[in-house]
């Protein structure tokens, strides 16, 4: 999904990964100094949580550049 956002040239402002329903933590672009669309932030914050070791599903705030808007 993430390779997706970034081959569209949407964006995220945040990630938030859940364990069992339970909130396990989030990563927000402003931690990255980055901008909602650079993928780099999001990736970065996707591998940190992927290398918990810990099954978290994640849900995630999306940017749509105004471009894209009908």
């Amino acid at each position: 999904m993430l390779n997706r956002i970034r081959e569209f040239g949407l964006g995220i402002y945040g990630i938030g990964p859940f364990k069992d329903v339970e909130y396990y933590g989030v990563a927000t672009f402003e931690e990255y100094g980055s901008s909602p669309t650079d993928p780099d932030w999001f990736m970065a914050a996707f591998e940190r949580f992927k290398n918990t070791g810990v099954s978290l599903q994640c849900s995630a705030n999306y940017h749509v550049p105004e471009s894209l808007l009908f």
